[in-house]
């Protein structure tokens, strides 16, 4: 349950609109009824990671102009959008979930590809993107590159 409605919250965005919330641990906070302890939904929190695409998003008419062209929050390049999202939600919020519950060679990766084919398979582009993050090998972000090259934005290995 928690993984269906963490991907329904975060993929939808960037399959509609070319959106890609930075969704790891730190910025997504699970809504948990205090009555019934069932799952309600997320908060997300910090959209300073966010990526848009701009392409998609002047396709749908949306103004961009008060947003800086120059800044890291639009791109024209949609597999930044996309690498943003596996790694800020599949690599780190999910991987380390599944880390932390012991989940990952109990069965917890084949929930997630199920739960990733449910959320992204009744749209073609949520297909690609579903098989984009399911690609036999992906970037990683390489913060340690990172810190020596004395960089804040990504740099992937």
């Amino acid at each position: 349950r928690y993984i269906s409605i963490l991907f329904e919250l975060i993929l939808s965005p960037l399959v509609h609109y070319g959106i890609g919330l930075e969704a790891h641990g730190q910025n997504v906070v699970v809504r948990v009824c205090s009555r019934t302890k069932n799952i309600k939904g997320f908060a997300f929190r910090d959209f300073g990671g966010t990526r848009l695409h701009k392409p998609t998003l002047q396709t749908m008419h949306y103004d961009l102009s008060s947003i800086p062209s120059n800044g890291a929050t639009i791109t024209h390049d949609l597999k930044a959008v996309w690498n943003k999202v596996h790694h800020s939600l599949l690599q780190s919020h999910v991987g380390n979930s599944m880390h932390a519950l012991g989940l990952e060679t109990e069965g917890g990766w084949e929930i997630v590809r199920e739960e990733l084919s449910k959320a992204l398979c009744s749209h073609a582009r949520g297909r690609t993107i579903r098989d984009y993050f399911l690609r036999e090998t992906m970037a990683f972000k390489c913060f340690i590159r990172m810190k020596l090259a004395s960089k804040y934005r990504d740099v992937s290995f």
